[in-house]
């Protein structure tokens, strides 16, 4: 059986991170409306629970928790949309500029091509 959201998470009030969100979670271009709206209404319970602040109180809550130590793959939008949030924040990114999927291990090839004739 499975427990809403609204049920399994307490919404305390609005969440809002303006250090790292200054013009909101909506204007920064990093979330949907609903990953918005998730973040703004659980927000503060998901960072309690995810900061060690909060004790789980159900089994959904655990599940959140084990997904924020990565015990756990995320299997809910709200999981989902948390970790996308820790990803956003800075020093979290991962950004990768090369892709080395084609690339071959043939060095014959790529050596002439930087030749200085």
């Amino acid at each position: 059986m499975t427990v809403s959201v609204e049920h399994a998470f307490q919404a305390t009030g609005h969440f809002y991170d303006d250090e790292h969100f200054p013009y909101g979670f909506s204007r920064s271009g990093y979330f949907t409306r609903s990953q918005v709206e998730l973040l703004e209404r659980f927000g503060q319970c998901l960072k309690q629970l995810d900061e060690g602040l909060a004790h789980p109180a159900n089994d959904e809550q655990q599940k959140f928790v084990a997904v924020c130590r990565g015990e756990s793959s995320p299997s809910s939008v709200l999981e989902q949309t948390w970790l996308r949030y820790k990803q956003s924040l800075p020093g979290k990114r991962f950004v990768s500029l090369v892709d080395v999927s084609g690339v071959s291990s043939d060095s014959d090839s790529s050596s002439s091509d930087f030749d200085d004739d």
